[in-house]
């Protein structure tokens, strides 16, 4: 077998590549700003309005019109719609209403370990020894997260932020093990994953509007200053459309077991933004809980 050369690929590459995490982690921050402003309906519906326009206009720059969807493909896009878009959204805003942004993806860098296992069990995917140890790492990593270090006293340190925070991991798990067998059928349909994403944006974004119009009709004080309508916007643009491009570019370039790897930085971008920007607490357990999470992530997804 003959070793071929890797492609050389410029620094701006990988430095897009770099900034995918980083918006990924200050996501959280935005999220923040934009859940003290308005209920959690109405911030994700203004969300993903702002990132549903900007991938419609990628689709219309990069392959010139948004493809049709099959009708084949509905009840799926339907599907992937309501997990990874409507509900996860929603509990997302819903949980940063008493949760702090760094504490809440710490407990989103869980979803890996826990798609692994269900790979396991719905995919038929090895777990192995190494990835098993993983997912206990990542576990007790969350544990100490959620509970803000009371090991002694659960009933302290978990509420309904934490709850509403396990709810959108479990959100996200469903919606990646079913799109990992629905882009398939993409594929052999000729529908590219941009064009797929649009269509899912489009769908959880018109699943949102019932529900936010009350919001959106009763807003909070603080809506009435720019800061979290642009951190919205900031969320849909960069944190949806421009990151995913990025992203998609990335795995196109270089695999997708490499470019997942830069996905390890995003909780360590969001403690650190939320430090930063919010004068979030640096407690023991983000610490201690995130080192944990990070080091059961990698072994869950070294091959």
């Amino acid at each position: 077998m003959s070793n071929s050369p890797q492609p050389h690929h410029p620094w701006s590459f990988w430095a897009r590549l770099l900034l995918v995490p980083l918006i990924w982690g200050m996501a959280f921050v935005w999220a923040k700003i934009g859940a003290d402003g308005m209920e959690a309906a109405a911030a994700a519906f203004v969300r993903y309005s702002c990132a549903t326009l900007a991938l419609l206009f990628a689709c219309w720059r990069l392959e010139g019109r948004l493809p049709a969807l099959p009708r084949r493909q509905w009840r799926g896009a339907v599907l992937l719609a309501v997990t990874g878009v409507s509900l996860y959204n929603m509990m997302i805003f819903g949980a940063l209403q008493s949760l702090e942004a760094s504490r809440a993806s710490l407990i989103i860098a869980l979803s890996p370990a826990l798609i692994a296992v269900g790979s396991t069990l719905f995919l038929r995917e090895a777990l192995g020894w190494r990835r098993f140890l993983g997912l206990f790492l990542s576990l007790a990593g969350a544990w100490v997260v959620i509970l803000r270090g009371e090991l002694k006293h659960p009933s302290l340190g978990f509420g309904r932020g934490e709850m509403m925070m396990l709810g959108a991991v479990a959100c996200w798990v469903v919606y990646s093990l079913y799109s990992r067998r629905f882009q398939v059928r993409n594929q052999e349909l000729g529908l590219s994953l941009l064009a797929m994403t649009t269509w899912t944006s489009l769908i959880g974004t018109l699943m949102l509007l019932p529900l936010a119009i009350p919001s959106l009709m009763h807003l909070k004080p603080a809506a009435s200053h720019p800061a979290p309508w642009a951190a919205l916007a900031l969320m849909g643009l960069l944190g949806t459309a421009v990151a995913f491009i990025w992203y998609a570019e990335g795995i196109q370039k270089i695999g997708a077991a490499r470019t997942a790897v830069f996905t390890n930085l995003v909780p360590v971008f969001a403690v650190l933004s939320s430090i930063i920007f919010l004068n979030e607490e640096m407690h023991w357990s983000l610490f201690a809980g995130g080192g944990l999470i990070l080091g059961g992530v990698l072994l869950v997804q070294r091959r």
